[in-house]
C-alpha cells in the first residue's frame, strides 16, 4: 500500500515486493526488461533506490498509462504533461486521469563528463516531440522552494524547450501541508480535486 495510490493501480502497474537486491525491496517495473527497486531502508550513504549498473536514467511510463487520457482535468491546459519526481507520485496522478511522466529523481538533464555540457534527458525530449506537448507542469514537493537542485533543473528545462514553443509552469504545494502530491491526495480524500485545481490555477509560468 502507498499513500494516495489505490491497490488496483499498484497491481495494474505490476509493483510488488522483491527479495532483490534486499529482502522486502519494492520492485517497480518500467518496461519488460527494466526495473528500479525501492530499498526497505536507506543505505548509510543515503541511497533509497537501486537499479542495475549502466542502465542510465529512464522516465517512468507505467503499463497501461502511457497515452493521453482525453481532455485535461483540474484546469490543466491542452497538450500538457505533468513532470514529477517519483514513480508513486506519478501513479497517484495517473489514476486521476492526468497525463504524468515520472522522473527517477529531480534531474531533467544529463551532463557530459568530459565537456560538462548539459543535455535534456533523451527520453524526455522524445516524449515531448512524439506527444506534441506544449505545456509542462514541473511539480515538486512542498519544500522545493528551498531546493536549489529543483530550481536549477526547472530553469534548464524551461530554457531548453522554450525554442520549441513549450511553456513550463511550476505548481507549488503549500509548505504547511503534506510533502508530496501523493500524500496530499491521501490526506484530502474527496477534497483533493478542488485542492489540485487550485494548485494548477496558481502555477507560475517560468
Amino acid at each position: 500500500m502507498r499513500p494516495g495510490v489505490s491497490a488496483s493501480t499498484i497491481i495494474a502497474a505490476r509493483v510488488h515486493y522483491s527479495d532483490y537486491p534486499e529482502p522486502r525491496s519494492i520492485e517497480i517495473p518500467y518496461t519488460a526488461d527494466f526495473s528500479r527497486w525501492r530499498l526497505p531502508e536507506p543505505r548509510p550513504n543515503g541511497q533509497k533506490y537501486h537499479q542495475e549498473p549502466g542502465t542510465g536514467v529512464r522516465l517512468y511510463y507505467p503499463p497501461a498509462f502511457f497515452h493521453h487520457n482525453g481532455t485535461p482535468l483540474f484546469g490543466l491546459l491542452d497538450a500538457c504533461a505533468v513532470l514529477i519526481e517519483g514513480e508513486f507520485k506519478a501513479l497517484a496522478l495517473l489514476e486521476c486521469g492526468v497525463y504524468t511522466i515520472g522522473l527517477p529523481g529531480i534531474t531533467t538533464y544529463l551532463k557530459n563528463k568530459e565537456t560538462g555540457i548539459r543535455q535534456l534527458l533523451p527520453d524526455l525530449q522524445a516524449t515531448l516531440v512524439q506527444e506534441r506537448i506544449k505545456h509542462v507542469y514541473f511539480l515538486g514537493d512542498a519544500d522545493t522552494c528551498t531546493n536549489y537542485a529543483f530550481g536549477r533543473n526547472a530553469a534548464f528545462l524551461a530554457n531548453t524547450v522554450r525554442p520549441d514553443g513549450i511553456k513550463v509552469y511550476l505548481p507549488n504545494l503549500p509548505l504547511s501541508g503534506p510533502k508530496g502530491i501523493d500524500d496530499c491526495k491521501e490526506k484530502l480524500g474527496d477534497g483533493f480535486g478542488a485542492f489540485f485545481t487550485n494548485v494548477i490555477k496558481e502555477a507560475i509560468l517560468l
